[in-house]
């Protein structure tokens, strides 16, 4: 069951407004908005939304009136002005500065610098990158384990032979870039960032997706 909160104060570093995943219109039960005073509106999404209303609000909800709707619609809008942080290009054409003269000497020297500690992909919501283990015991038995991994590791892509397909630090920096800008959208026509900004952990500073197309739209100025 997916119950959401539609955002009313955008955390430091978020884009969200850019990546038009500030607010959503399908995909969940229950999507609730804080319009003040104390209220929320609830919009039902599918029926599992709805019972969880009828068995756990206590009869304390009730049909939102026409100037409580016209709330929440002009706290979405002014929401969206409030990030402080946006796009200086449009999302479709960023893949396209990592192609650039910029992008490729920006690609260099980051991975002078990348610790390549996987922090930006382990808070990343649409990072999905696993390994799997064979881990043998004593007695003869074993366990098949899989974990979570990361684009940025250097065995990401080693496979039969012990070829490594991206074996320089700066390919693998490209393709998790390419991956939430270009890549999960081509196949599943949905932005592969949401804009969260929780890449912004980086410890050297290189990994926060709207800072770094941000810097490459700059210089290809």
């Amino acid at each position: 069951i997916l119950v959401g909160l539609d955002v009313t104060n955008p955390a430091k570093g978020s884009f969200s407004a850019s990546a038009d995943t500030h607010t959503i219109e399908t995909g969940f039960d229950l999507i609730l908005t804080d319009i003040g005073n104390d209220l929320f509106v609830a919009e039902i999404g599918m029926s599992p939304g709805e019972q969880l209303l009828r068995e756990f609000a206590n009869g304390e909800y009730r049909k939102a009136r026409k100037n409580e709707i016209l709330k929440r619609k002009r706290a979405r809008e002014e929401t969206a002005k409030k990030y402080s942080t946006v796009f200086k290009t449009s999302f479709e054409k960023l893949a396209e500065l990592l192609e650039t003269e910029a992008g490729k000497a920006w690609l260099i020297e980051a991975a002078k610098i990348c610790k390549e500690c996987g922090n930006c992909t382990k808070v990343c919501p649409t990072c999905v990158c696993y390994t799997v283990h064979d881990c043998p015991s004593l007695d003869g038995t074993g366990e098949r384990v899989r974990e979570r991994s990361s684009c940025l590791f250097t065995e990401a892509a080693e496979c039969g032979g012990g070829h490594n397909f991206r074996g320089k630090a700066e390919e693998r920096i490209k393709n998790r870039l390419l991956d939430k800008v270009k890549f999960i959208g081509s196949e599943h026509k949905i932005n592969g960032c949401v804009g969260c900004g929780r890449c912004g952990v980086c410890p050297v500073g290189i990994a926060h997706i709207a800072d770094v197309f941000n810097a490459l739209a700059q210089e290809e100025k």
